[in-house]
């Protein structure tokens, strides 16, 4: 029917009404969960039109591999299971996932749960601590830059350094220390360990009512050298 309209005008015109048209079963179809074989059909097929008439597919349609990211990050944030939304939250990645809106809502919809799971401090991002890899460790160094943050940190070391001689000292003891770099370590391996052991603390003080948090900790061990800082 398009190649009888004659002049690239029509055509041009033709395509726009057709588009239109195609649009709204398209999004009915994209949003409605159940559909993914009909979905990857529908992207085939108007990749394959798009490709017989020399136009490319309108902007606001995925291509294959962002039905697929959407498929699976619906189906992982359905499941709620960590290894399955890690492999959704990388595909999607690669699958340039910020083009679509809908992906960009699932996308974000998945890394919060990511976040839950694993109990992340608020400042360490999901995004940075996936890469390329689903199964890698999730681990990244960060450095902390700024005069405020150095002048707090070398504050730290200068209240809390005791120039207490310890078995293992060899040579001279230092009177104090200068810090050089700020370095943020997020290692989410080591930080489920401890918030692990954070729970267990808490249940065992759970069942003696008043045994924490410790008021006057001074008189178990002394004031908290990090009190002033």
């Amino acid at each position: 029917l398009r190649s009888k309209v004659g002049a690239a005008e029509a055509a041009a015109a033709f395509d726009e009404v057709f588009w239109t048209a195609f649009r709204p079963w398209y999004d009915t179809l994209v949003s409605s969960p159940g559909t993914e074989t009909t979905k990857r059909a529908a992207v085939e097929w108007a990749m394959a039109w798009s490709e017989q008439v020399g136009q490319p597919l309108p902007p606001w349609m995925m291509n294959k591999d962002q039905v697929q990211a959407l498929e699976k990050l619906q189906q992982a944030s359905a499941s709620g299971d960590e290894r399955k939304l890690r492999e959704a939250v990388v595909f999607a990645k690669q699958a340039d996932y910020k083009s679509d809106p809908q992906l960009v809502t699932l996308y974000d919809s998945a890394v919060m749960s990511l976040r839950k799971l694993k109990r992340l401090p608020s400042g360490w991002e999901v995004d940075d601590l996936l890469g390329d890899d689903a199964s890698a460790k999730m681990f990244k160094k960060v450095d902390l830059t700024g005069d405020d943050l150095k002048r707090l940190f070398q504050q730290l070391f200068d209240k809390t350094n005791l120039g207490i001689v310890t078995r293992d000292r060899a040579g001279a003891m230092p009177r104090g220390y200068r810090v050089e770099k700020i370095e943020s370590v997020w290692n989410v391996d080591s930080w489920a360990s401890y918030v692990k052991r954070v729970d267990t603390i808490q249940d065992k003080c759970s069942r003696f009512p008043g045994s924490a948090p410790v008021a006057d900790w001074s008189s178990w061990s002394g004031p908290v050298a990090t009190d002033g800082v």
